[in-house]
């Protein structure tokens, strides 16, 4: 399966959910972190059951510390 990840092609043979791509991509889902599909927000709670489609498109914001 091909998404697209911060406006960058991402293939898949995994876990379709959007925390098993999550995973898959690298990232360490935890506090901080805000996933958009298709520019609608996707709630943490719901990461493991959103299942994701072909050609999907995910905008991920990382919070950084700073000042």
């Amino acid at each position: 399966m091909e998404v697209t990840i911060n406006q960058q092609l991402f293939t898949t043979t995994q876990d379709h959910s959007l925390l098993g791509v999550l995973v898959a991509y690298g990232l360490q889902p935890g506090k901080g972190i805000a996933v958009a599909v298709n520019q609608s927000v996707v709630p943490k709670t719901e990461w493991d059951s959103y299942v994701l489609k072909e050609k999907d498109q995910l905008i991920i914001i990382k919070a950084a510390q700073g000042g």
